[in-house]
Parts: C-alpha cells; sequence; structure tokens
C-alpha cells in the first residue's frame, strides 16, 4: 500500500531543469520530503530558494547518473536524512540532433550513459530501500521508447532500451515478490530547456513539434504513479497516436513522418544551433521548467487520474485525434517549424539553501545539504 504524497520521501533525478524541476516543485507543494538531485549545483541551489515556501522539505544533492557510487551515494544519504525511500524518480535526459550517420559514436555512448545507464545506475541504488517498504520506481521515457522519429537515433535508442529495462526489472521483481512497483512515464514534446540543451548536428535550431504539453502534465502523472502505479502512463495526445501508429500501421507512420519531410521540418526552427549544450557538463543557469514553447495542459495527465473504463475510451480517441492533430499543428506551422516568435511561456526558477550534498565524483563533500 502506498503512501499519500504528503507523508511520502521521493528522490528526484535530473531536477534541474523542465521536467524534473516541475515535479520537485509539485511535490514539495503537496507536501513531501524531497531530496533533489541533478549535475548544477546553481540550478540546485535557485530551486531550493523557489520551493522555500512550500509546505515540503527539500534537500539537493549534486550528482551525475554516470557515477554509480554517486547513486548510491544519493540513496545512502536520503535515508540517512529520512529514514527511508519510498518513490524514486528518475528524469535525468540529454539528447543529440541529426542525420544517425553524421552524429560522432562518442556521442551515442554518451547519451546511453546518462538516458539509459543513469536510469539503471538509479534503479540498482535505490532497490533495496525500496523493497523495504514496497516502494516505487518511476521512470521518465519518452513516446520515443515506443516510435522512433528521425534526427533522433541515439536518443530513441536509449529510450527503447529504457524500456526494455523497465518491462524486464518489472518481471524480475514480480518473480521475486519484492513488492515494488516499475512504471514508465512515456512524454510526447513537452515544453521544457531539452530541445536547445542538445547537442545539433543539424543546420538550423533543434525545436519541439506541435502539439507541445506544459510539464506539468507530466508532474502531474508521475505524483499519481506514485500514489497509484501504473505499467506505462502516456502523456500527451499525439503521444497515444504515436504509439498506435507503431502497434498498427509502422510502414505508414515512417511515411507519413518522412513525406515532404514531415517530422525533420517540425523538429527544426528558423536560426542556428544553440552554441552550448548539456551533453557533457550542464549549461550553466539554464534551470528552468519551461522552454518557452507555448506548453498546453495534456488531457491524457488528468485522465491518469480517471477510472479505468474511462481511459481506455479516452484512450481509442486520442489514439485517432492525436495522429490528427500532430499532423494539422505541423501543416499550420509555417514550412513545419516552431518560430521562437510563436513560443510564450513562464520560466520558474529553482530553489534556495545551501547544497545538501556532492556525489563522490565531485569536490564537494558528499553529504545532503540542508
Amino acid at each position: 500500500m502506498t503512501r499519500p504524497i504528503e507523508d511520502q520521501v521521493v528522490v528526484v533525478v535530473g531536477a534541474s531543469s523542465g521536467i524534473g524541476r516541475t515535479t520537485v516543485r509539485m511535490l514539495a507543494e503537496r507536501g513531501a520530503k524531497v531530496v533533489a538531485a541533478a549535475r548544477s549545483a546553481e540550478d540546485l541551489e535557485s530551486l531550493v530558494r523557489e520551493t522555500s515556501g512550500s509546505s515540503g522539505s527539500i534537500r539537493d544533492m549534486v550528482v551525475d547518473v554516470r557515477d554509480q557510487l554517486a547513486m548510491h551515494q544519493l540513496a545512502a544519504a536520503t535515508v540517512q536524512e529520512f529514514g527511508r525511500i519510498d518513490t524514486w524518480i528518475g528524469v535525468a535526459g540529454v539528447g543529440v540532433y541529426g542525420k544517425a550517420w553524421e552524429i560522432p559514436v562518442a556521442e551515442y555512448e554518451e547519451v546511453m550513459r546518462t538516458n539509459w545507464l543513469g536510469q539503471v545506475h538509479g534503479a540498482l541504488a535505490s532497490l533495496p530501500e525500496l523493497r523495504r517498504g514496497g516502494g516505487t520506481l518511476i521512470c521518465v521515457g519518452s513516446v520515443e521508447s515506443v516510435r522512433a522519429v528521425p534526427l533522433h537515433a541515439p536518443y530513441v535508442s536509449s529510450k527503447m532500451a529504457l524500456r526494455g529495462f523497465c518491462d524486464s526489472l518489472r518481471m524480475d521483481l514480480q518473480a521475486d515478490k519484492a513488492g515494488v512497483a516499475v512504471t514508465l512515464v512515456l512524454p510526447a514534446a513537452i515544453d521544457t530547456p531539452f530541445f536547445t540543451h542538445a547537442r545539433n548536428h543539424m543546420a538550423a535550431a533543434a525545436a519541439s513539434p506541435p502539439p507541445v504539453y506544459a510539464p506539468e502534465s507530466v508532474a502531474h502523472a508521475i505524483l499519481r504513479a506514485a500514489e497509484h502505479p501504473r505499467r506505462e502512463v502516456v502523456v500527451g495526445g499525439s503521444g497515444f497516436g504515436f504509439v498506435a501508429g507503431q502497434k498498427l500501421w509502422p510502414r505508414m507512420t515512417d511515411r507519413l513522418m518522412t513525406t515532404k519531410d514531415n517530422m525533420l521540418r517540425a523538429q527544426q526552427a528558423p536560426g542556428p544551433g544553440e552554441p552550448t549544450d548539456a551533453l557533457d557538463v550542464p549549461v550553466p543557469g539554464s534551470g528552468e521548467e519551461r522552454g518557452h514553447y507555448g506548453g498546453r495542459p495534456s488531457l491524457s495527465a488528468l485522465l491518469t487520474t480517471a477510472r479505468p473504463v474511462v481511459r481506455r475510451a479516452a484512450a481509442v480517441t486520442a489514439a485517432a485525434g492525436g495522429l490528427a492533430v500532430s499532423r494539422i499543428a505541423r501543416r499550420q506551422a509555417p514550412a513545419g517549424k516552431v518560430t521562437p516568435a510563436q513560443h510564450q511561456g513562464t520560466s520558474p526558477a529553482e530553489g534556495p539553501g545551501k547544497p545538501w550534498g556532492v556525489a563522490a565524483s565531485t569536490t564537494r563533500d558528499n553529504r545532503v545539504r540542508h
């Protein structure tokens, strides 16, 4: 039996920006005890400042998910501070844009080390505590865990590997009667800084293909899963279209994405790409929740709280509507692109306080920061 959010101890890895940052804020607002972890001390400190007025308790710790020892230290520090771990949420992710053969193998490796192996490190570090209390492991994947898109081969590969890991881990835990739930969250295009933080080998800037959903929609689904775990949760109506297209018409979906370069153009915006990226190190001062793409609320996130029969009926409708909305939105965008002038949104900050801790791979001590 899972605890209500206000009674939970939750670790969020990848908390400096985007979905992870939004999730920490919403958990704190609900009264949870939260440990926020990421590579950027600056962004974590601003996150703590911004959530200082919430009813929850927040600690922050600088870690790199690629460092297995650091992840075990994060789990140990959390238990030392709060006595247990109820939910572990893995959100950290990086991306690289470009044609598959134009991306260096070393960059494939870096994406896999963060998006897949980093999640493995987090799962293995948290499992002993999650087993002890019957907790929940939540991994944030992507609709690209199910359906590939062009120009995104390293990211797609990593997210598909993550889905395979979650499926296999779930069965191992069930066979062992471990009492640990494993949920994979599959967001569609979300309004976060991910696209400007990604490494880019394209001539144009990377952009989020419409329709774009608010990060709060994903965070809402994550919080719901922390209280009521499910196998997989799709966020965003277009995401249902992606999943349905892959299951029912994979070859046709390939053609829809590549005919007239539909999906290729939808992932590009006018102007050059960003001069810096987060593939190897954090982008300084980039701790924001949104990426200014005008993200909208997702009906599918609200449906995570609905009864099963309602969810099934809505899923059928969303699967049909998601594909249609995606195609219409791409046609309406100039040349299939989302321009900066069309983007709008707020940029929530990060939190206060002194750092809660730092992983062994950094130069600071590895204690939880108060």
